[in-house]
């Protein structure tokens, strides 16, 4: 079956553009997809698609990867995870010969053998700037460096597409040297490193009409809460299955099966089953279930927290703009009302990247009050109304502050 090009990766450029202007305090681009993204485009560049200023790391120069092999280090500090070196029944994993190198062209295969070879190279997390053995740090990290510093292979990606199946993917060591990739190649990746952290880890494959797409992901299980996490480059931050499902399908391209492949180690071996086939619908999993939900469940954290980082971010332009708990603290001649609606931004929300999330929302809503007239420098007192899911954009933020801006 041929099918249209390109996709979950358009799809993502497209989304990545609307969030990444207000991020960055720019102006929010607007891309509009007229066609799929033709053999003569061959990659495009993190910092074409999205300007993340809340990165966590300080992207140091090219390193060397590393030349001598370390022994994989399985984690079993944290309680909130589960350690990925795990014995389980060989029925239904996956046993490819990894001898040659036709599973390059089989995702299936590549996640065992493409896996492997990264604890069989001279490749660690640290040449991916990994710099903690916490998971959700790892994972963190991991997002920031590949949004940060790869460049996805639009070329091959859209070939892929084309033929129907990822052909000559990367092992971990070849994705370092060529800093590009397609989204199989991340896959395999960030599930090696996942997995030599010692999370518990899952590759994710989806499926919509006009494409398909796979996800380095992991999995967090707490008393109430569980949740499959991914890496969906460009985005700087980890967001759960769920998120991803709503992402596209408010996009156009609705996500119609999805594939959930577990990865553990055994005896230094890496083993892989199949443990999930499903379609979206109305009886979610509970690791399926959308961003949405887990705003719901903390969104009176949400606002308390844009109260302390919006006038931290506004500030930087001018600290005598001073927030106030009252609207009766504004002179009310000077006073002037400010609405803003921040797309998209729900779909990026899970509980345990709440804090990277509130500092995307807090630059995302200082961009949007800058588009709307709103002057840092004019500005001396101001309130935050209202934080709430927007009734106008899908998936977006509605915030609404009164300021006293004597002089506008």
């Amino acid at each position: 079956m041929r099918r249209k090009a390109l996709a979950l990766s358009l799809v993502v450029v497209l989304l990545a553009s609307i969030i990444s202007g207000c991020i960055s305090g720019g102006e929010t681009k607007t891309v509009t997809v007229t066609k799929t993204v033709g053999p003569e485009e061959t990659t495009t560049s993190p910092t074409e698609t999205t300007q993340p200023t809340t990165s966590i790391t300080n992207s140091p120069g090219e390193t060397t990867p590393s030349t001598t092999r370390k022994e994989t280090q399985t984690m079993t500090s944290n309680p909130s995870t589960t350690t990925s070196t795990v014995r389980v029944e060989d029925e239904d994993v996956i046993s490819p010969d990894c001898k040659s190198d036709a599973w390059r062209n089989d995702y299936e295969e590549a996640i065992v053998c493409g896996v492997q070879r990264g604890f069989q190279e001279p490749i660690f997390p640290e040449d991916f700037y990994i710099t903690t053995n916490d998971p959700y740090r790892v994972a963190l990290e991991f997002a920031d460096f590949l949004g940060n510093n790869v460049h996805l292979d639009v070329q091959k990606e859209n070939q892929s597409m084309i033929k129907g199946y990822y052909y000559d993917i990367q092992t971990p060591l070849e994705l370092r040297g060529n800093m590009k990739g397609t989204y199989a190649d991340f896959a395999i990746t960030g599930a090696y490193i996942f997995l030599e952290k010692g999370l518990d880890t899952y590759i994710v494959y989806a499926e919509t009409e006009n494409g398909f797409g796979l996800w380095p992901a992991f999995r967090v299980k707490e008393q109430y809460y569980d949740r499959i996490l991914l890496i969906y480059w460009p985005y700087i931050i980890p967001m759960t299955l769920g998120g991803a499902i709503e992402l596209l399908d408010y996009a156009g391209e609705p996500v119609k099966k999805v594939k959930i492949y577990h990865l553990w180690l055994d005896d230094k071996k890496v083993k892989a089953k199949l443990i999930e086939t499903t379609e979206p619908g109305p009886l979610t999993p509970e690791y399926m279930m959308p961003a949405t939900m887990d705003y719901f469940d903390n969104k009176g954290q949400v606002k308390l927290d844009l109260i302390e980082k919006l006038p931290k971010v506004i500030q930087e332009d001018n600290p005598n703009c001073k927030y106030v708990k009252s609207v009766d603290d504004i002179y009310y001649r000077n006073l002037k009302e400010y609405e803003v609606n921040v797309p998209l931004v729900l779909f990026l929300y899970s509980k345990p990247y709440h804090e990277q999330w509130m500092d995307i929302l807090a630059k995302s809503t200082y961009g949007y009050l800058k588009q709307q007239g709103f002057d840092a420098q004019k500005c001396r007192k101001f309130t935050i109304l209202d934080v709430v899911p927007s009734a106008f954009v899908k998936g977006g933020m509605y915030i609404r502050i009164y300021a006293e801006m004597p002089n506008s």
